[in-house]
């Protein structure tokens, strides 16, 4: 039922609330508001990278410890 309400409110607001930053003639902002996004996305790759390598070594720590447990049994 919220649904129809969320889409015609997505659709209104769309000119107010989100506005067409990438474009095909390029970024529309400053070169301060540029520089300031690039290093965030650099951040936030980053972080990607690090939490993704964190959950594989947690994987692989599981599995030794499996095959630790397999032969002790």
């Amino acid at each position: 039922m919220l649904i129809p309400v969320s889409f015609l409110a997505i659709r209104l607001s769309r000119s107010f609330i989100h506005p067409v930053v990438f474009t095909s003639h390029g970024p529309q902002m400053t070169g301060s508001q540029f520089f300031t996004f690039c290093v965030s996305f650099a951040a936030m790759l980053g972080l990607f990278a690090t939490l993704y390598s964190v959950e594989l070594a947690g994987k692989r720590i599981d599995a030794h410890l499996r095959d630790l447990r397999e032969l002790l049994t």
